[in-house]
């Protein structure tokens, strides 16, 4: 009877088990994407730029209130703040560690920025201008910004990814 109540409980709690990320340090970091994408940090332009339905299922089509996932799901997951910024963070950790995109030795904000732009890839050059634009985003959200795009050995890079 115990097992049963505690699970009941955490469902109520965990209706679709979303990370609530709003105020983190993970919403900065996806804020800052924004930026680099759309010159301002308002997540619904992000969205109609660049996260696009596919994108959505690629991150395992989160949705609100246990919904199946759908085109409707979708629209609703990705007008409310909370699941766009959980979409985000589950498509750009997909291969965690692995997808050290500027070889610094860690999977952090800048690895994300590469993985949002240029997906699940072995080619995570970034354009200078939206490099430019998330390391000013960056600065202003105290997100480090001190690693760089130099360290990487682009050969063993798409050895790695190729495997995956």
């Amino acid at each position: 009877m115990k097992i049963i109540l505690v699970f009941l409980i955490s469902c109520v709690f965990c209706v679709n088990c979303l990370d609530n990320l709003i105020g983190t340090d993970d919403e900065k970091c996806l804020r800052c994407i924004c930026y680099a994408t759309t010159f301002c940090n308002h997540l619904e332009n992000c969205v109609k730029l660049w996260m696009n339905e596919s994108y959505w299922e690629a991150a395992g089509s989160p949705t609100l209130n246990a919904e199946i996932p759908s085109p409707a799901a979708y629209r609703n997951c990705m007008a409310d703040t909370n699941c766009l910024l959980n979409t985000m963070k589950v498509y750009t950790s997909v291969g965690g560690s692995n997808r050290d995109a500027n070889c610094d030795g860690k999977f952090d904000c800048k690895d994300r920025l590469a993985v949002h732009f240029k997906g699940h890839t072995n080619n995570y050059t970034l354009e200078s201008y939206r490099v430019r634009r998330f390391d000013f985003c960056a600065v202003d959200k105290k997100i480090p910004v001190k690693e760089g795009w130099s360290a990487c050995d682009l050969e063993a890079i798409n050895e790695v990814f190729s495997n995956l």
